[in-house]
C-alpha cells in the first residue's frame, strides 16, 4: 500500500512521514518508509527513472514542459524533473516488492511534486495542476498535512529555502510559500475528484505527536474498516441487570409527563409529525430540561426540551456538533430537521430539537454490571473520549459565550481578568482572594506556555452522557456544554466519574480510562501530566462564579460551594487530590 504525504512548504510533512511508520507499526501495521525500501546508487537510479518516464510517456512531457518553462536556473529545472521521475520509479519498485497490506510512506511523493513544477511561475494555475494530477498513478491513500499559514511560513523560513530563493527578498519567499499552498489544494482536490485514492487530511497545529497519531489512526481505519468499530463495542460476559434502586425512580419519571401534550404537538408540528402513541419521559424534568420518547408519523423519535435560560450560543453549538458528527457517522444521536432545514425549533421562549430514537440503550449508572464488564466499559470510554476529539478538531462551531476558546485568536472567552474583577467582590476573607487571584494567574501562565492541544471538547463526558447496549458502541449523548477548549478539560473532569466509587475513589479505573484515552490519541507523557493543573485552573474559575452567585438571592448555598471548591483546588495544587496519583508516572 502506498502513502504519499503531501501539504504546504513548512506544514510539517517530512517529520510525519519519519514518525508515522513507527506510529503504524505500534498499531499492529507493517509499514516502512520508502528510502528504506528504494535506495539505489545512481546508475541504477537513473535507470529507474528512465523506466518510469518510458512507462508514463504523458507524465513525462508534461513535466518537462512544466520546469522548460519556469523562471528557474537550467541546473534547477534538471534537477526537479529529475526528483519527479526519480519518485515515480521508486515508488513503482516499491510497489512491486512489498505485499499488499505492508505500507509505504512516500514523503513528497508524485502528488506533491506539483508544487515543485508549478510554484516558481509568479501565477499558480489549478487547471495545469489538475492535468498533471490527471495523468498521475495515484497512490492508495494521500495524507494532506496542513498547518496555520502563518506556523507554515516561520518554520519555513526558519528551517531555510531552496537555493532557488537564496539571497532573495523575504516578500519573494512568503511569496512562494503561498503558491506553494495554493498549488498543494489544487492538488489535493484534483486527487479528491479522481476518487481512486483515499485522502486523508491532518492537521498539524498544536503537537506533531498528535498529527502522527491521528495519520496512523486513519489509515488503520483505511486498511479495516470494521475493526475500529469492533473494538469499541461494548461485549458484558454478564447479563446487565437494571439497578432495583433505579427502577423505582425510572418509573416514576416515565409517568411524570415532563412536556404538556399541547406543546409536545406543536413542536411534532413543526417537524412535519404526528404523534401515534404514548410519550414517555425519560429524563427527570426540572435541572436539565426534559426528553420524551414516542413514536410518531415519522417513526420513533426522541423530544428534547432544553431547560430554561440555556444559552442560545450552548444551543448552538450542541446542534452543529451533533450535525457534523452525524456526517462523519460518529456515535451520537441523530437530529431531525424541520421543512426549512433548523434543527430545532423555540415554542412559547423554550428550545426544542428532535432526533431518532435510540432503541435498547441504557445508562451505565442504571444498570448493576460485572466487574469485568465494567473494566471494558472504562477502557472503551476512554478510547471514545479520543475518537471524538479526532472527529471534532476540524469542526466548526459557533463560539460560546462563556466558556473555552474564541475562535482563532487563541484566547478565552473569560480571560483571568475577567474572573479576578469578580473576584474582588467576593464574600470572602482578603487572604483568600489573594491566594485565588495570584493562583489563577500562574496556573494560565503556566499553562498557556504548555501550548496544550485545543479542540471541541464535550464538556461534561461522564457515565450519565453515556448510552450502552450489549454488543454495540456506546452513544455519546448531551453537548450543551460542548466548546472549543483545551482537551484535558475533558479528562480533569470525565476521570473522576468513571473512577467514583460509593465510598472510595477506584485508581485502576482511573488509569484503565487514561491509558486507553493516551494510546487511542497519541497524547504525551507531559500533556497528560497537566491534568490536575488543568482541573485546579477550572475549579478556581468555578469557585469565582460560585461566589458571584451567592451575593444574589437563592436557594442554594453557594457560599459554601465555592469554599469546597477552594478546597479541592488547594488539594490538586498541593498533589493531595486523586488526580494527582493517577498522573504520577507519565
Amino acid at each position: 500500500m502506498i502513502v504519499e504525504l503531501a501539504g504546504p512548504v513548512g506544514a510539517g510533512k517530512s517529520t510525519i512521514a519519519n514518525a508515522l511508520p513507527e506510529a503504524l507499526r505500534s498499531r499492529g501495521i507493517s509499514a516502512s518508509h520508502l528510502d528504506d525500501v528504494a535506495r539505489f546508487n545512481r546508475p541504477r537510479t537513473w535507470l529507474w527513472n528512465a523506466w518510469f518516464a518510458a512507462r508514463h510517456p504523458r507524465l513525462a512531457w508534461t513535466a518537462w514542459r512544466a520546469v522548460v518553462g519556469a523562471p528557474i536556473p537550467w541546473w534547477h529545472r534538471r534537477l526537479i524533473f529529475g526528483l519527479t521521475m526519480g519518485v515515480g520509479g521508486r515508488i513503482a519498485y516499491a510497489r512491486g516488492r512489498v505485499p499488499p497490506q505492508h505500507v509505504v510512506v512516500v514523503d513528497e511523493g508524485l502528488v506533491h511534486r506539483a508544487v515543485n513544477l508549478y510554484g516558481w511561475y509568479p501565477r499558480s494555475s489549478a487547471d495545469a495542476v489538475g492535468r498533471y494530477i490527471s495523468l498521475l498513478p495515484l497512490p492508495d491513500a494521500l495524507i494532506a498535512v496542513d498547518t496555520d499559514p502563518e506556523a507554515a511560513e516561520s518554520r519555513a523560513l526558519a528551517r531555510g529555502l531552496p537555493k532557488r530563493l537564496v539571497d532573495r527578498s523575504d516578500e519573494d519567499a512568503a511569496a512562494f510559500v503561498r503558491r506553494a499552498r495554493e498549488i498543494t489544494n489544487a492538488a489535493v482536490a484534483a486527487v479528491q475528484g479522481r476518487s481512486t485514492a483515499s485522502v486523508i487530511k491532518v492537521k498539524n497545529r498544536t503537537s506533531f505527536r498528535r498529527a502522527v497519531s491521528n495519520g496512523a489512526r486513519a489509515l488503520g481505519r483505511l486498511m479495516a474498516p470494521g475493526d475500529e468499530v469492533e473494538s469499541l463495542a461494548f461485549r458484558p460476559g454478564s447479563p446487565m441487570i437494571a439497578r432495583p434502586d433505579r427502577a423505582l425512580a425510572r418509573l416514576r419519571i416515565r409517568r411524570s409527563g415532563a412536556i404538556p401534550r399541547r406543546q409536545l404537538n406543536e413542536v411534532l408540528d413543526r417537524y412535519g409529525l404526528a404523534a401515534s402513541g404514548r410519550a414517555h419521559t425519560l429524563s427527570a424534568p426540572g435541572a436539565r430540561g426534559a426528553t420524551v420518547r414516542l413514536m410518531t408519523s415519522g417513526g420513533d423519535v426522541v423530544v428534547k426540551r432544553y431547560k430554561d435560560g440555556v444559552e442560545p450560543s450552548a444551543l448552538a453549538i450542541e446542534q452543529a456538533v451533533l450535525s457534523a458528527l452525524a456526517e462523519k457517522e460518529f456515535f451520537v444521536p441523530r437530529l431531525r430537521r424541520t421543512s426549512d432545514g433548523s434543527t430545532s425549533v423555540t415554542l412559547d421562549g423554550t428550545s426544542f430539537a428532535i432526533s431518532d430514537a435510540i432503541r435498547g440503550y441504557r445508562h451505565p449508572h442504571e444498570l448493576m454490571m460485572a466487574p469485568a464488564d465494567r473494566r471494558q466499559l472504562e477502557s472503551i470510554a476512554g478510547r471514545l473520549l479520543a475518537e471524538l476529539h479526532v472527529s471534532l478538531e476540524d469542526v466548526d462551531v459557533p463560539p460560546s459565550a462563556t466558556l473555552g476558546f474564541a475562535p482563532g485568536k487563541g484566547q478565552r472567552v473569560r480571560d483571568v481578568d475577567w474572573y479576578t474583577t469578580r473576584l474582588a467582590d467576593a464574600p470572602a476573607p482578603r487572604r483568600v482572594r489573594a491566594w485565588v487571584h495570584a493562583s489563577l494567574w500562574q496556573l494560565w501562565e503556566t499553562l498557556e506556555a504548555e501550548r496544550l492541544p485545543i479542540t471541541i471538547i464535550h464538556g461534561d463526558y461522564g457515565p450519565y452522557n453515556l448510552l450502552v447496549r450489549a454488543g454495540s458502541v456506546p452513544i455519546i449523548v448531551d453537548f450543551e456544554l460542548a466548546r472549543r477548549d483545551w482537551r484535558l478539560v475533558d479528562l480533569a473532569s470525565g476521570i473522576a466519574w468513571f473512577a467514583r466509587r460509593r465510598r472510595s475513589f477506584d485508581f485502576a479505573a482511573a488509569r484503565r480510562f487514561l491509558d486507553a484515552y493516551r494510546i487511542a490519541s497519541g497524547a504525551s507523557g507531559d500533556e497528560l501530566a497537566r491534568i490536575p493543573e488543568v482541573a485546579a485552573f477550572l475549579t478556581l474559575q468555578r469557585a469565582v462564579i460560585a461566589w458571584s452567585r451567592a451575593q444574589k438571592a437563592s436557594l442554594l448555598d453557594w457560599d459554601a460551594t465555592a469554599r469546597e471548591r477552594i478546597l479541592v483546588a488547594e488539594d490538586l495544587l498541593a498533589g493531595r487530590h486523586a488526580l494527582n496519583a493517577v498522573v504520577k508516572g507519565w
